[in-house]
């Protein structure tokens, strides 16, 4: 083992004193520029969420509006007592534009959305891809994706 002699050790700390006062410098630096990043992203999140806040209001109040305006008794979606589903992924189908891609999840999350109080029990994943699987076997969608266990199936509207 070399031994060493006092100046050397003095000057061996001194460097490392250096080297980690640099460090310290950098690392408020980066602190200074990350603290005014964060302040100016937290102003930008402030602004859209109220924009999004007052669209989501606007957008309740039309349908609102809209639904008082036209009301939907109009739609035969069967009997009130066994209503069909059909119809209701029918009447969803038809407000999809041809490349619109969906699944079955989301086909019933808005089945269930839309008409959710007609239905005795909400519908799921599983009633739905019956109904998507039959429009598929004849003509009225087409499959773009099989289904396999670890995702769903999706669908588009033909023309």
């Amino acid at each position: 083992m070399k031994e060493r002699s006092i100046r050397e050790v003095i000057s061996h700390l001194e460097a490392q004193t250096e080297q980690l006062r640099e460090r310290e410098a950098w690392h408020a630096q980066q602190e200074a520029f990350h603290h005014s990043e964060q302040t100016r992203f937290a102003a930008e999140l402030a602004a859209i969420s109220r924009h999004l806040e007052s669209l989501r209001w606007a957008a309740d109040l039309a349908a609102g509006a809209l639904g008082k305006a036209a009301p939907a008794r109009h739609e035969n979606l069967g009997s009130a007592s066994s209503p069909k589903l059909s119809r209701m992924v029918e009447k969803v189908l038809a407000d999809l534009s041809p490349e619109t891609q969906f699944g079955t999840q989301w086909m019933a999350h808005e089945v269930n959305r839309r008409y959710g109080s007609r239905l005795r029990k909400p519908a799921d994943g599983r009633r739905i891809s019956v109904v998507l699987r039959r429009f598929s076997r004849t003509g009225r969608l087409k499959m773009v994706r099989p289904g396999r266990p670890h995702w769903e199936a999706l669908y588009v509207r033909t023309v």
